[in-house]
């Protein structure tokens, strides 16, 4: 049994295995990019989440703590229809097809894996990203930069009914960076208004299906199950844009 805390907790400090707050900092190749000729448009989303979990008391090396020092190569990849492992810190997601202004996307990101010291937390970082769709989608692939950091991190949540309760939380940032063609008939603010939309509602599917899934998988670890078999098959990604839709699952969620 588990019960959710209905609400995110921050902190710019640590408290148990809560890890420190990230500052965004440019990447390089963002720097880079900026500095490139053309009409530039940037939109960027944030999203914080968070899960409760029942620790594993009869097992120490089950616990929570545990759970989040795991390295790269023993992760489960959470979605096997979408999340693939390239390397022993890396991983490729697929997320679904999108529409944005006018254009089927699919976006595809390689992510590296950072697995903190100390049961901190795994901070996930995109190292990659490409779209793929039709000619000119798939042109716009030098076009544009993209920038996004999960950081996984979790506290202590004990209460007097659950002892062994924690708190998993995630705060997911994307930044997305583009050079708009002088042929593409949207102003710069028009394709940063659509953009905003587009990626908060990515950000906001997406990170209470990973934290239910992140859930289930310590759920199967904690028991003794070390398959790293995927959790479920598909849906992890895919984004409804058609509604503002309710939440996912059963977890809280904060935009910034």
């Amino acid at each position: 049994m588990e019960r959710n805390s209905g609400e995110t907790s921050t902190s710019s400090g640590e408290e148990g295995g809560r890890s420190l707050l990230v500052v965004s900092e440019e990447t390089e190749a963002v720097k880079r990019f900026k500095l490139r000729p053309g009409r530039h448009a940037s939109f960027s989303a944030k999203k914080s989440g968070t899960v409760d979990v029942l620790e594993n008391t009869k097992d120490p090396a089950r616990s929570l703590r545990e759970y989040m020092s795991l390295p790269a190569t023993s992760y489960s990849t959470l979605d096997g229809e979408t999340v693939k492992r390239v390397d022993d810190r890396t991983f490729a997601c697929t997320l679904g097809t999108l529409s944005f202004l006018g254009f089927k996307i699919t976006p595809t990101v390689t992510a590296k894996v950072d697995v903190r010291p100390n049961g901190v937390g795994p901070m996930i970082s995109v190292e990659e990203a490409t779209i793929s769709g039709s000619k000119i989608v798939e042109d716009a692939n030098e076009q544009f930069q993209l920038s996004s950091v999960n950081d996984v991190s979790w506290f202590d949540s004990a209460t007097e009914e659950f002892p062994n309760q924690k708190t998993i939380q995630s705060e997911t940032t994307v930044s997305v960076y583009l050079i708009v063609p002088r042929w593409f008939p949207f102003t710069v603010k028009s394709t940063e208004r659509t953009g905003r939309f587009v990626v908060n509602q990515v950000v906001g599917q997406v990170v209470p299906r990973f934290l239910k899934q992140l859930k289930a998988d310590y759920e199967v670890w904690s028991l003794g199950d070390d398959s790293r078999k995927a959790v479920c098959e598909g849906g992890l990604f895919d984004v409804d844009q058609s509604k503002n839709n309710p939440e996912m699952c059963d977890v809280s969620l904060e935009e910034d």
